[in-house]
């Protein structure tokens, strides 16, 4: 793909675009899954099994899918996940009964492991080389602005037009994102000779070298379940009103701090910001367990904003630069791994720990692995300490 000069060339922002979508596409059913469970008489347990379900299929399919993203047609992929988001949003919409209603989420998780891998790829292929870490840093607070509406949006739909009125938005928005990827431009494989199924080994699914940072990602993406499924438990422990403030506030913290942190990273490198926003991070993740007010909850929220904007994107970046170019696939679906372990591990670590040792005790444990998986980081690049480049290509490797 010849590749423009400028970062927001034609395949980077319909990227961008359908990326949106498809982000808030997904992101909205989330808060009414567990209500809209609950009216096909779901019970209980099944209900946390049911959201479980979607991390699970999307965790165990990556792999298997930043491997097909590296060996076959991209467009095709792409085109083909969106269109089975698509399916799911719609079986959600018309499903009568529990069966239904779990088989369409399982569906909803594999599509969602495909699409949201190749978006990336793909995103990041039509980047110039030497723009790779702006890029990512937009790509970054697409997501970012996505995840900060689409529950307000898919909550006001439900609560206005009903449960079959959000899927059926959702199905819409994955249609008009399908509609746009034949326009988007993709790199031809190197070796699509190969069969798919013969290439797939198993020490080949994980990219070793991306492991490190998608750890990271993995204990961040923990200690973000953990304070989104109890946080609001301790803030009516302690008597706190308001606290859905937290989200605006953080998402408005990690918009504002994007542009100069990306920049930043161009400028110093890949560590000197990973390591310093992830102590942000884990600073304020002990803070959060320290907090007894709405006022110190928001500082938090800001904190850990700033830390989360800047090391996001550095490690999916990091995970990227592990490699070469023919295999940023299975490196970005590395990085997904990570993600999508932390979410599934972190609210069940959390539950466990809250029941043994409280609220105070739950939130400070998350700063443990945030540091020690950092420090760790840290010796592995050692030899590493000049400054680098955010994204270093090996030219030989293009063709």
């Amino acid at each position: 793909m010849n590749q423009n000069e400028t970062i927001f060339n034609r395949s980077f922002s319909l990227m961008l675009f359908t990326g949106f979508l498809l982000f808030l596409s997904i992101t909205m059913v989330s808060p009414i899954m567990a209500s809209y469970a609950i009216s096909l008489n779901v019970t209980g347990g099944l209900v946390g099994f049911l959201a479980g379900l979607f991390s699970m299929s999307s965790l165990i399919i990556r792999p298997i899918c930043g491997k097909a993203v590296d060996l076959k047609n991209k467009k095709k992929i792409l085109m083909g996940s969106y269109f089975v988001v698509f399916l799911a949003m719609l079986g959600y919409a018309f499903s009568v009964s529990i069966q239904m209603l779990f088989f369409f989420r399982i569906l909803h998780g594999l599509a969602w492991g495909f699409a949201s891998t190749t978006s990336m790829t793909v995103a990041i292929d039509a980047l110039p080389h030497k723009r790779i870490a702006s890029g990512i840093g937009f790509y970054a607070m697409m997501q970012t602005t996505a995840t900060a509406i689409a529950p307000m949006v898919g909550l006001y739909i439900a609560g206005h037009y009903g449960y079959r009125a959000t899927y059926l938005t959702g199905a819409m928005m994955a249609l008009l994102g399908l509609m746009m990827t034949p326009f988007v431009l993709t790199t031809p494989p190197k070796n699509s000779h190969l069969s798919l199924l013969r290439s797939i080994k198993f020490s080949e699914l994980i990219e070793k070298k991306a492991m490190l940072p998608a750890l990271l990602t993995c204990c961040n993406a923990m200690t973000g379940a953990a304070i989104g499924t109890f946080l609001a438990l301790y803030a009516k422990k302690l008597g706190i009103e308001g606290i859905g403030l937290y989200f605006t506030v953080n998402a408005i913290a990690m918009l504002a701090s994007r542009p100069l942190l990306g920049y930043m990273t161009e400028r110093f490198g890949l560590m000197k910001i990973i390591l310093p926003c992830e102590g942000l991070m884990a600073l304020s993740v002990i803070g959060l367990a320290f907090s007894t007010s709405l006022t110190s909850i928001l500082i938090v929220a800001i904190v850990m904003g700033i830390g989360s904007s800047g090391a996001s994107p550095a490690l999916i970046a990091a995970c990227i630069n592990s490699t070469t170019k023919d295999k940023r696939g299975v490196a970005t679906s590395t990085n997904y791994v990570g993600l999508d372990s932390g979410l599934f591990l972190g609210a069940f670590i959390a539950g466990l720990l809250v029941n043994w040792v409280g609220y105070f005790g739950a939130f400070a444990f998350f700063s443990i692995p945030i540091l020690v998986t950092s420090t760790i980081y840290a010796f592995s690049k050692k030899d590493n300490t000049k400054t680098q480049p955010f994204i270093e290509i090996d030219l030989t490797e293009i063709n």
